[in-house]
């Protein structure tokens, strides 16, 4: 039990590895170099910079990128071309959704416009043939089934503008 607390002792650990502290900002590894040995433990110090390092989009840091040049000649121009590939991809897969959707509602105002003329007809015909009842009940329901689905269409528009705005104002 003693050799386990022995080794966490600050003043018992090695000097943080070279390669590790070539790694960090010359600013940094100063830094850390400069902290007076019985005061605080460089390994965890730089372990814990050197975990905090990150990247927000496709690209690493330049630096990352030209040590993985030195690695693999080639990589960035690779790389590159890796990223615009799901670029384009992601892009299709986007505009096939984005056709579809428009395709599909096309669809549906036309078998909607063929419905409610055939509704129409069947409603002019019952009243011709007069059966006003029926003639009244069949066009009554064209009427109101329209008009129902343009006023519920236009709500579903009114709500989906008013989400697009204030997603818009939380970006600002």
């Amino acid at each position: 039990m003693d050799s386990d607390k022995a080794s966490l002792d600050p003043a018992q650990q090695p000097d943080p590895p070279s390669d590790a502290m070539q790694a960090l900002p010359p600013e940094l590894a100063s830094l850390i170099k400069s902290i007076p040995e019985g005061q605080s433990d460089q390994n965890t110090m730089m372990a814990a910079l050197l975990g905090i390092q990150a990247t927000i989009g496709p690209l690493p840091p330049p630096t990352m990128l030209r040590e993985y040049e030195e690695i693999y000649p080639g990589f960035t121009a690779s790389f590159i071309k890796m990223i615009e590939r799901q670029e384009t991809h992601r892009q299709g897969l986007e505009k096939t959704t984005v056709e579809g959707n428009n395709k599909r509602a096309s669809q549906g105002l036309y078998i909607g416009a063929v419905v409610a003329i055939l509704f129409l007809i069947a409603a002019t015909a019952l009243g011709l043939d007069h059966d006003t009842v029926a003639a009244s009940v069949i066009g009554g329901v064209d009427i109101v089934g329209l008009t129902t689905v343009f006023v519920v269409g236009r709500r579903e528009q009114r709500i989906e503008r008013v989400e697009k705005r204030k997603i818009a104002e939380q970006k600002k």
